[in-house]
C-alpha cells in the first residue's frame, strides 16, 4: 500500500494478469491481501522517501524515487473506488 497524505494506492506485486483479466471480464472489486514476504513492506508512506532501501544505499535519490512513487497517483482511481479487506 502506497500512502500519501490521505490518498492512498494497493499495489499489486503478484497475479497481475489474473487482476487484468478479472476486471475484462467486468469484475467491480477484487479480494486482495497483503504479502508477508519481507521484500514487500505492507505500506510505504510518502514522508519516509529518505528510510526507503533503495535511497539509503545510494541507488536512486530522494527525488527520482518520489517521481516513481508519484506516477502510482497519476490517472489511477482513488481510494474513494478502492475497498481493501484484510485477511490475517
Amino acid at each position: 500500500m502506497l500512502i500519501k497524505g490521505d490518498d492512498y494506492r494497493f499495489v499489486v506485486t503478484e497475479g497481475q494478469h489474473r487482476v487484468t483479466c478479472l476486471a475484462a471480464l467486468g469484475y467491480k472489486t477484487i479480494r486482495c491481501r497483503f504479502s508477508f514476504q519481507p521484500q514487500y513492506p505492507k505500506t510505504v508512506l510518502w514522508q519516509d522517501a529518505k528510510k526507503w532501501p533503495q535511497v539509503a544505499n545510494g541507488v536512486y535519490s530522494r527525488n527520482l524515487a518520489l517521481r516513481i512513487f508519484e506516477r502510482f497517483f497519476v490517472g489511477g482511481i482513488g481510494k474513494e473506488r478502492m475497498e481493501c479487506q484484510i485477511d490475517g
